[in-house]
C-alpha cells in the first residue's frame, strides 16, 4: 500500500412499536426487531446478575444510543427526510472486503487510479462500517477528479474515525477544489489543532481563505449586476427547441459553479421548459434583485397568475428597465382581456367571453406560457359548456392538457364534456388521472363511481333497471314505457308525450276520480324523467 491509501489494520428501551404485520414497513418491522433485541440483552443481564456490572452496563448503554440512532434514521427514511446510503442492504463479507481494498491499494500504488476507485467500492460494498475503505475510495476519487464523492466519501469516514488528520485533509482538499471555501478552511483549521506543526495544513488554510476572499468579491459583483438587471429579457413568443439541452448543460454546471448568475440562466430554462413551480422555489431561495423580481413576475404570469405577476411588476421593479417596462405594458393588454372573459363567464354572457378568449389566443403564445394558455381553454371551454357545445369544449380541452397534461381545471373539465358526449371511458380516464394527481380532489372519488356504474349499465341492460330501481323504489323505464337502451332524446321524447297527455290541465273537464288518477299519473311521470336524467349527471 502507498502513503496515501491504507490496508486495514441506561435506561429502559422505549417500547416496541405495535403494529399489524400485514401492514409493517421494513421501518416498523425493523423497530419492533431492534427493541426486541435491547430487552432481551436486557432480561440476559438480570438473570445473570449483571445488572451493577460496569461493562455490561456500558454495552447496553451503546445499544440504547444506537437503536434510538437508528431508529430516527429510519423514521426520516420514511418520511423522505433524507436519502439512504448506496450501500445499504448489500451481502456484505468482511473477508471479501479486505480482498477487495488490498487490490484497490495495488492498483492505487500502479496509478490506475479509476480501477483503484472501482475496488475499493466494492469494499465499502462488502463492509461499510470500515473507515479506512471510505477514506482509500476518498483518495481515488480526487485523482479521477470526482470531488463531490471524495468529499462526502472522507465525511463517512470522520463519522466512523473522528479525528484523523489525513482524512481531514483530504476531505479539506476536496471542499477546496469544489469552490466551498469556508468549509475546506474550517476543516484545515480543524487539522491543524491536530497537528499544529502541518505545513500542508497552513498552506492550505491560506489558500481557503484567500479563495473565500475572492468568492466573496465575486458574489457581490453579480450582485450588483443582477441589481442593474441588465440580463437579456425573456421572450415573449417562439421559444427555442434547444431549452431543455440547455436546462440539462446548465444543471450540471451549477455543480461546480453555483454563483448567481449560474442559478439566474437555470431559472430561465426552467421557465422557458414551462416548469413554473420549480422556477419559483428556486427563486424564493436567491437574493431579492431586479433580476430575480422580474424572473418572479415572468414565472407567474405565463403559469397563469397574471394579477400577481402584475403587482411584482408595478411595487417592487424600476420602469427604467427596458424588459420590465416592455412586460408590464403586454400584461397591461392581457390582464385586460382576461379580466373581460372571466366577467362574461360570471355573467353568463358566453359569446363575449368566447370572444375575449379568442382575442387572448392571438397574443399569447402556447409554448411560452402553457399555464396562461390552459386558464384560457378553461373560460373558453366553460363558456362552450354553457351553450350545450361539448364536444367543441372537449376540443378546446384537449389542446390545453397537450402542453398542461397536469392542470386539474381542465381534466375536471374535459371529464365533464366527454360525459356530455356520452365518452364515458375517456371521461373516465380524465378522472383517474385527476385523482392521481391529486388524491383529494373533492367529489372526484364519487364521479367515478358513476361513470362506472353508467358504463356497466350500458352494457347490460337488466343491470341498469335493477340500478334504477334501487335507486328509486320503482321502474321509471316502464313508466315511460321505454327499454334501459333509450338514448337522452328518447327519454325527452317519452316524457314529453306522457306529460302532454297526462297534464292536469287537460284533465280539468273529467271527473274528479279521473282528475285524481291524472294527477297521480303526470306525478309518477314527472319522477320517472327526474329519476332517469339526474341519474345520468357527473
Amino acid at each position: 500500500p502507498s502513503a496515501v491509501v491504507e490496508a486495514s489494520s441506561s435506561s429502559s428501551p422505549s417500547p416496541a412499536p405495535k403494529v399489524r404485520y400485514s401492514k409493517a414497513s421494513e421501518d416498523d418491522l425493523g423497530k419492533v426487531w431492534r427493541c426486541e433485541k435491547v430487552r432481551d440483552f436486557e432480561w440476559r443481564m438480570r438473570c445473570l446478575g449483571l445488572e451493577d456490572n460496569a461493562e455490561a452496563v456500558d454495552l447496553l448503554k451503546r445499544m440504547l444510543r444506537s437503536t434510538e440512532e437508528l431508529n430516527e434514521i429510519g423514521d426520516a427514511m420514511s418520511r423522505g427526510e433524507v436519502e439512504p446510503k448506496w450501500w445499504l442492504g448489500g451481502d456484505y463479507d468482511a473477508d471479501e472486503a479486505e480482498e477487495h481494498n488490498d487490490e484497490g491499494a495495488a492498483l492505487f500504488k500502479g496509478k490506475e487510479y479509476g480501477e483503484a476507485f472501482e475496488s475499493f467500492t466494492r469494499a465499502i460494498a462488502r463492509w461499510p462500517s470500515r473507515a479506512v475503505y471510505h477514506a482509500n475510495r476518498a483518495s481515488a476519487a480526487l485523482k479521477v477528479g470526482d470531488f463531490e464523492v471524495a468529499a462526502s466519501d472522507c465525511g463517512e469516514a470522520l463519522r466512523l474515525d473522528p479525528g484523523n488528520a489525513k482524512v481531514m485533509a483530504r476531505r479539506a482538499a476536496a471542499l477546496g477544489r469544489l469552490g466551498r471555501f469556508a468549509e475546506a478552511a474550517e476543516v484545515w483549521s480543524d487539522v491543524l489543532e491536530a497537528d499544529p506543526g502541518s505545513v500542508k495544513a497552513r498552506a492550505g488554510l491560506a489558500t481557503s481563505r484567500s479563495g473565500e476572499r475572492a468568492a466573496r468579491a465575486r458574489r457581490q459583483e453579480e450582485l450588483e449586476r443582477s441589481e442593474a438587471g441588465g440580463r437579456t429579457g425573456l421572450p415573449l413568443r417562439g421559444v427555442a427547441d434547444d431549452w431543455s439541452d440547455r436546462l440539462y448543460s446548465l444543471t450540471e454546471m451549477l455543480k461546480y459553479e453555483g454563483g448567481l448568475s449560474a442559478n439566474l440562466s437555470v431559472v430561465e430554462a426552467l421557465i422557458m421548459c414551462r416548469r413554473y413551480p420549480d422556477a419559483l422555489g428556486r427563486l424564493e431561495a436567491m437574493p431579492a434583485t431586479t433580476e430575480t423580481r422580474y424572473l418572479t413576475a415572468e414565472a407567474k404570469w405565463r403559469s397563469g397568475h397574471v394579477r400577481a405577476a402584475v403587482e411584482v411588476l408595478g411595487t417592487s421593479l424600476p420602469r427604467t428597465v427596458d424588459k420590465c417596462a416592455a412586460l408590464s405594458k403586454y400584461l397591461g393588454e392581457v390582464g385586460d382581456l382576461l379580466g373581460g372573459a372571466r366577467e362574461a363567464l360570471e355573467d353568463e354572457r358566453c359569446v363575449d367571453a368566447i370572444e375575449a378568449c379568442e382575442a387572448l389566443e392571438r397574443v399569447l403564445d402556447p409554448e411560452a406560457c402553457s399555464g396562461l394558455f390552459a386558464l384560457v381553454a378553461e373560460i373558453k371551454a366553460s363558456s362552450l359548456m354553457f351553450r350545450g357545445q361539448a364536444k367543441e369544449a372537449a376540443g378546446v380541452l384537449d389542446s390545453a392538457l397537450v402542453l398542461e397534461p397536469e392542470s386539474q381545471p381542465c381534466l375536471l373539465l374535459r371529464a365533464r364534456a366527454r360525459q356530455k358526449i356520452a365518452d364515458h371511458h375517456g371521461a373516465l380516464a380524465d378522472l383517474s388521472l385527476l385523482q392521481s394527481i391529486n388524491p383529494s380532489a373533492p367529489g372526484v372519488f364519487a364521479m367515478m363511481q358513476r361513470l362506472a356504474r353508467t358504463l356497466l349499465e350500458s352494457k347490460n341492460p337488466s343491470y341498469k333497471i335493477e340500478s334504477v330501481r334501487k335507486r328509486t323504489g320503482f321502474d321509471p323505464y316502464a313508466v315511460l314505457g321505454i327499454g334501459p337502451g333509450a338514448t337522452d332524446p328518447d327519454i325527452r321524447k317519452a316524457y314529453r308525450k306522457l306529460a302532454g297527455q297526462w297534464h292536469p290541465d287537460k284533465w280539468l273537464q273529467k271527473t274528479e276520480d279521473q282528475r285524481v288518477v291524472a294527477g297521480k299519473r303526470f306525478e309518477e311521470i314527472q319522477k320517472a324523467y327526474e329519476s332517469l336524467t339526474i341519474a345520468e349527471e357527473v
